[in-house]
Parts: C-alpha cells; sequence; structure tokens
C-alpha cells in the first residue's frame, strides 16, 4: 500500500464527539502488549529471521506436501553410490493440520502464528529450501491456523478488552487505515480543535490535547485493541507518537471509534499550485503546475457540473500523481466554468484554481437559465412533428438514438423516449371522436403503450408533418441534456432530458 497519499477528501462534517471516556483510569499492568513490531520479512534466511515472502505467479515448486516429499525422495534416490552413505528419507509430518499458503507469507511468520520453529516447519514438510515458498503450497501445521488468522488475545479480568496481534491492525474490526507507518510525520486533522495524547497503549488517562494541525512524529505502533464501553464495542488502533512542538510523548487513536472520523492526515506542504490561463476557450489546453512537499504522491481533481460525483481526477494516467509535475489538460466542451484543486482544498483558498471558459459556438436560439456551451455548431437533420389536443410529438436523429418527444401544453408531464418502432403495425383500441385523429408509426406506438401520454397530449388534431429540423444539443450534467428545436413554423424552442423525464419552453432565435 502507498503510504500518506495527498487526496482531497469532500467532508460531511460529524458532530464532535469526544473520547474521553468515564469508564475510570485503565490498569496497564495486566495488558502484555509488545513494545514493538515483529521483524519485517527478508528475502535472505539467516537462522529464524522471516524468510522470503511469497509472491504470486512463483513457479518451479512443487504445489503440496506430497508432491514436495516426492520430489525430495527422487532427488535422494539419484545420488550416486560413490557420493557416500544413503541419507535417510524424510516422513512428513502427516497427522498435523494443513495450511494453504497465501501471497506474502514465509516461514517464519506461518511458524509464529502456529508457535513453532522455521527448523521444526522445514522437517515436518521434508522442505529442501529454507527460503522459498509458492503461493497454494499444502504446509503441515502444528495447529489449525485456518479457525483464526490471526487469534486475538482475550483478557479474562472482565475489562471486556480484546487484543489483536499488529498484523491484524489491517483487518476487520480495524476498517479504517490511514496509512500510517513508524518514522512518519503527521499532524492532527484541521478539523479537531485538540486530540488527547494518553499516557499508554490502552489506558485512558489524558496526558495532555494536542491542538488542530500539531505535528506529531511517529514512534512505535500500531497497537489494536476492541473494548465494550457502555455497551458497545469499539475498536481502537493507537501509535507512539512525540509532539514536534513541545516533545511530550504519548500515544494517540488513528481514528474516533465512535465516529471513524480520521484524528490525523500526513505533514503535507503545497508549495506550488498554479493553473493557467485563467480564461480559455472549449476545447483549449489548460496547463496545471505543482509542487508538494512530505507525500510519496499526489491527487489534483477537476470539479464541474458534468462529473458524476461533483469531481473527478485530472487524468487517469499516470494516477496517483507524483509530488511535482507540469500537466496539460482540457476541460469538456460544454463548460463554461471549471475548478481544480489539490490536497485539502477547503482549508487554504491558495489550494483552489478557477478556469472561466468561452464557447467557440452559439446557440441559434436564446438560452434560457443555461449555463453551457453548445456540443458543436447548428446542424440540420430529418425530423417529424404532430400536433396534439395539449402539446405535440416530435422525432428527430440523434447521435445515439432517434428520438420521440411527447411535449405537453405547460411542460408538465413532457417524456422523452428512444424510438424503437420498427414498422410493425400498431393495434387501436378505440376509435377517435369527430374530427380528430389517431397517431401512425413511432408517435403511435408511444401513444399507444403509454397511458399517461395520452391522458396528457390527447387525440392529436392534425397529420405528422416530416421536415428539416435545425438542432443543437448540450449536456448540462452528467445525465441531462438540452437541445435547441426549429419547428416547422420556423419557430424555436428549448427542450431538456434527463433519465426519461422531459421539459420544454419557447424561445426564439439568435
Amino acid at each position: 500500500m502507498m503510504k500518506r497519499h495527498l487526496l482531497f477528501v469532500i467532508l460531511l462534517l460529524l458532530p464532535a464527539i469526544a473520547c474521553n471516556f468515564s469508564a475510570g483510569e485503565e490498569s496497564d499492568s495486566n495488558l502484555p502488549i509488545p513494545t514493538s513490531l515483529p521483524p519485517a520479512p527478508t528475502t535472505v534466511i539467516n537462522g529464524d529471521d522471516g524468510g522470503q515472502p511469497v509472491e504470486n505467479g512463483a513457479t518451479a515448486t512443487p504445489t503440496s506436501a506430497a508432491a514436495q516429499a516426492t520430489a525430495t525422495t527422487a532427488s535422494v534416490t539419484a545420488t550416486p553410490a560413490s557420493a557416500g552413505p544413503t541419507p535417510t528419507l524424510c516422513s512428513t509430518q502427516s497427522d498435523w493440520p494443513t495450511y494453504v499458503v497465501q501471497a506474502g507469507d514465509t516461514l517464519f511468520s506461518i511458524s509464529q502464528r502456529a508457535g513453532s520453529t522455521v527448523d521444526a516447519l522445514v522437517a515436518a514438510n521434508c522442505l529442501s529450501s529454507r527460503d522459498y515458498l509458492q503461493t497454494g503450497f499444502h504446509l503441515w501445521v502444528p495447529v489449525d491456523l485456518t479457525m483464526s488468522d490471526p487469534p486475538p488475545t482475550v483478557f479474562p479480568d472482565g475489562a471486556g478488552m480484546v487484543l489483536y496481534p499488529p498484523e491484524a491492525c489491517s483487518q476487520p474490526p480495524f476498517y479504517r487505515d490511514l496509512g500510517v507507518s513508524n518514522g512518519e510525520r503527521w499532524r492532527v486533522s484541521p478539523e479537531l480543535e485538540h486530540l488527547t495524547l494518553w499516557n499508554s497503549e490502552s489506558g485512558n488517562r489524558p496526558i495532555t490535547l494536542l491542538h488542530s494541525l500539531e505535528i506529531l512524529d511517529v514512534y512505535q505502533g500500531p497497537v489494536c485493541y476492541t473494548k465494550r464501553l457502555d455497551g458497545v464495542e469499539l475498536d481502537f488502533r493507537r501509535w507512539q507518537v512525540r509532539s514536534a512542538e513541545t516533545s511530550i510523548l504519548g500515544w494517540i487513536d488513528e481514528y474516533d471509534p465512535i465516529s471513524e472520523r480520521a484524528n490525523i492526515g500526513p505533514d503535507v506542504e503545497v508549495n506550488l499550485f498554479k493553473v493557467y490561463p485563467e480564461r480559455v476557450k472549449s476545447g483549449e489546453p489548460i496547463t496545471i503546475e505543482w509542487i508538494v512537499s512530505g507525500a510519496n504522491e499526489t491527487n489534483i481533481f477537476m470539479y464541474h457540473t458534468l462529473a458524476r460525483f461533483a469531481s473527478q481526477p485530472v487524468t487517469q494516467d499516470p494516477w496517483p500523481l507524483p509530488t511535482s509535475g507540469i500537466l496539460t489538460v482540457t476541460a469538456p466542451i460544454p463548460l463554461t466554468k471549471v475548478q481544480f484543486s489539490i490536497g485539502f482544498g477547503p482549508e487554504d483558498p491558495s489550494h483552489w484554481a478557477t478556469v472561466q471558459i468561452d464557447c467557440r459556438d452559439q446557440f441559434f436560439g436564446e438560452a434560457i437559465d443555461l449555463s453551457a456551451c453548445p456540443l458543436g455548431p447548428v446542424q440540420m437533420t430529418q425530423a417529424a412533428y404532430q400536433k396534439f389536443e395539449h402539446g405535440f410529438m416530435l422525432w428527430h436523429q440523434d447521435s445515439e438514438f432517434d428520438r420521440i418527444w411527447v411535449l405537453v401544453d405547460g411542460s408538465n408531464n413532457s417524456r422523452e423516449f428512444v424510438d424503437n418502432w420498427g414498422g410493425e403495425t400498431i393495434s387501436y383500441n378505440q376509435a377517435p371522436p369527430a374530427g380528430l385523429l389517431l397517431p401512425g408509426r413511432g408517435f403511435g406506438k408511444v401513444w399507444v403503450e403509454n397511458e399517461s401520454v395520452r391522458q396528457a397530449l390527447g387525440w392529436a388534431t392534425a397529420v405528422e408533418n416530416s421536415y428539416s429540423m435545425e438542432i443543437q444539443k448540450t449536456q448540462t450534467s452528467y445525465a441531462a441534456y438540452t437541445y435547441f428545436f426549429s419547428l416547422p413554423d420556423g419557430s424555436v424552442i428549448q427542450a431538456s432530458r434527463s433519465m426519461g423525464s422531459a421539459s420544454w419552453k419557447a424561445t426564439s432565435r439568435r
């Protein structure tokens, strides 16, 4: 996992909930929490120092204990007589439970969890190598590791506390993981007025209060445990830190176990964030320059009305971005404004930039309450129009599908449909009153199959009229589009659609 991402988060501010529980002072003497992390796996075995971690896709190793034993036996049998005395054949410990080796496992880590040693596992499995395992290998182990991986320690003192090994800290129930590591420098979250510095890894006797944005050096951890307080089971991941400002040493919770709000964030500084020019034409490039210190990578986001979740990364390749660089991007053409941010933008205006966009093309109709550019110049397309008692229907060709619009007077109950009439005969269950007409073709299919359309429009008052339509289109949000149509009499309307619903209004020609 990459550490210390510089990632903008749109925060939904939660009520501040203090973690200073009134359970009284905890006794630390009964909690045998380790004072240091176990040694990290290495790639060369010297005794029991960890072994080479398993990698996915490794080959050239038998995939079961039986196959490993067979390979070892074959090797012994093939030894020439002149090589010396015949060695004793190895016998696997087949009465032990089996464990399927996972990516990242080493003989050392497995032996620690099984309460054994590397030498014991090598002998029990007739392994010819101490520093190599293959993912999927079936290993004989003295205890069943599938029941709990890794097993927690339950304290029988009635404190309602369960201590977990450090390697379990990134597994449930410890869902939140900010990527903290020993030796790094972090800050108290800007969303907090203060953060409690505790006296020990499990007690809740406060030493002092750390203020917002105070810098912390991480010394030791994590220590993870669950504890039941007032009938609620909470999970804690704590780190030993020293304040860079006061040099006070103590323990902090990585996140609030009640609200799951992050208590700390990376100590990151944006040294440069520049977006230019401040005004461009649709389709013209926008340049972004940035320099960030205190992080391993960074992310820059673009905010605009077309983004599905209000924002999107400025690029997917590369992703994430390095801590410094120059990037050229192009805003989607319909936009008239786009914003960019890097890091924790809301806390510092210098982390935001806005670019205004001038349209290359203009709508042929007067846009009403519309802040968008056309997707392109006005086009001519084949269309059809039919007048009804309470509105009209339009058909036209579109870039994706041919579309049928049900445009009701007053705009209420207007709809938009994809035209799926394939030339079949339309069956009608009723005849029109005198002087009124039944719609045909695609209009008839929509009218017959949708009672709401029949009720909203009524009967047709004139025959369907084919004509050449002036059409122009823009996108106004992630799933909403606005069109400008010319009608057979030369008038212009502005119509919008979103997920099948529609609205329209008359406008004038520019």
